[in-house]
């Protein structure tokens, strides 16, 4: 099955941001990888749907992750903002979501707002596709894009990605560390 666009583990407080891929197999016909930049599709929703762009800002949503050693957890809108009001990060993974109790009116904007931002996410107007070969490896901001798959058969063979985080703190420190010592 196809694996639509979504962030990784925003039950997580913080959220995992660079998230590193490595193809390790890919021996089957589709299973292209798919990016989605979620800072374009927030920027095209308050310009085009600003209600909806300040409900997904306001609205804070449970999402959860739970198996037989853990529960994790955090709260946070869909569009999360800094400070200024600027573009932080985006959350979107619907199968762990769950959304606040509200007034009817507002829950109503709220789910044709989700509704919206779901169809740009899914669009092929935000969406680039491409297979990914074994000893490639992809590097993403898991706080702006969206990631998935398109579908393939598993009976054609195997395909294998090997995946894990960075955080942006030990990534600038180093940075950091680097200029220092090589006097950059």
């Amino acid at each position: 099955m196809a694996l639509a666009p979504h962030t990784d583990n925003p039950y997580r407080n913080p959220v995992p941001c660079i998230q590193i891929l490595h193809c390790i197999e890919s021996k089957v016909s589709g299973g292209l990888s798919t990016l989605v930049d979620g800072y374009t599709v927030t920027e095209d929703l308050k310009n085009q749907y600003p209600e909806f762009y300040k409900i997904l800002t306001e609205v804070k949503v449970r999402f959860r992750f739970i198996d037989k050693e853990v529960i994790l957890e955090t709260i946070s809108p869909l569009i999360e903002l800094n400070e200024n009001k600027s573009f932080k990060q985006v959350r979107f993974s619907p199968r762990l979501d769950y959304v606040p109790i509200l007034e009817k009116e507002k829950l109503d904007l709220y789910y044709q707002a989700r509704k919206k931002i779901s169809e740009m996410y899914n669009s092929d107007k935000y969406r680039i596709e491409f297979k990914l070969e074994p000893k490639d490896l992809m590097m993403m901001d898991n706080h702006r894009l969206l990631h998935g798959r398109t579908a393939y058969e598993t009976k054609e063979g195997e395909r294998f990605l090997q995946g894990c985080y960075i955080d942006y703190d030990s990534t600038e420190g180093k940075l950091r560390h680097l200029k220092r010592k090589f006097n950059l």
